[in-house]
């Protein structure tokens, strides 16, 4: 579209691919001998420094982006050094160390062990002499900071069972009944339950 001014016309919006003038005005100044600038290039420097280069000889425009607000990003963001966000989303979160209020919950997201375990030992699982059995957890602990509760089943209370848990690892433990016989024994009924508070 060509428009073509041969008198003073006032206004707010003109759109066209060529406007055709003798003067142009803007605000009553004469709008002459503008260059057509845009940019000729864009550059980032892996230091939050991004350039954008212009024509006609126009300076080379710069900015820093150290912080943002309201960004999306589509696609997969990589950040080195101390990152801080206040709402930080995604489908996968990956980091050495990650804070929230001082607390560093790569040791709670990357443990996919749970708080507690249980399980029971039957009596025909305990050999030797005294009679033993070794639990091994399907997904280990982080470490051997748990606690262990085992209680004996019996047939009946005529006898008493003294069970004892040694050889903790963070892959289960060895629990003995302290006896050469598993008579009147049904299983061995085991909690391990890592520390913390509530």
């Amino acid at each position: 579209m060509t428009l073509i001014v041969d008198s003073i016309i006032s206004e707010s919006y003109i759109s066209g691919v060529t406007i055709s003038a003798t003067t142009l005005y803007g605000d009553g100044a004469a709008l002459t001998n503008i260059p057509e600038i845009y940019t000729t290039g864009f550059t980032y420097n892996g230091s939050n420094l991004f350039t954008l280069e212009q024509n006609s000889g126009q300076p080379i425009l710069a900015t820093f982006m150290n912080t943002v607000s309201g960004l999306t990003v589509n696609g997969d963001l990589y950040t080195t050094g101390t990152t801080t966000s206040n709402i930080l989303s995604g489908s996968t979160l990956y980091g050495n160390i990650i804070y929230s209020g001082g607390t560093n919950l790569s040791t709670i997201i990357n443990n996919s062990s749970l708080d507690s375990k249980a399980g029971s030992r039957l009596a025909n699982t305990f050999t030797g002499s005294p009679k033993v059995s070794t639990v091994t957890f399907a997904t280990p602990f982080a470490n051997t900071s748990y606690a262990i509760t085992i209680t004996p089943v019996m047939t009946d209370g005529s006898k008493n069972f003294v069970v004892t848990a040694y050889n903790k690892t963070a892959n289960g433990f060895v629990i003995s009944i302290n006896s050469s016989s598993t008579n009147d024994l049904i299983s061995v009924d085991w909690v391990a339950t890592k520390h913390g508070e509530a």
